[in-house]
């Protein structure tokens, strides 16, 4: 079972800041244009997207 912990909408600039500070986690976002992009970014920070 998933459990949401945290719900925030963040401006650009304040995404990466904010995942560099939780430990590892699933990540779920609104697909958009950039939604790839972060995906990816996030990836990186040991963060998984679903």
């Amino acid at each position: 079972m998933v459990k949401v912990i945290i719900r925030r909408q963040l401006k650009r600039r304040h995404v990466l800041p904010f995942f560099q500070r939780l430990p590892a986690c699933v990540v779920g976002m609104e697909a958009c244009a950039t939604s790839y992009r972060w995906s990816r970014e996030l990836w990186a920070l040991e963060h998984r997207c679903g």
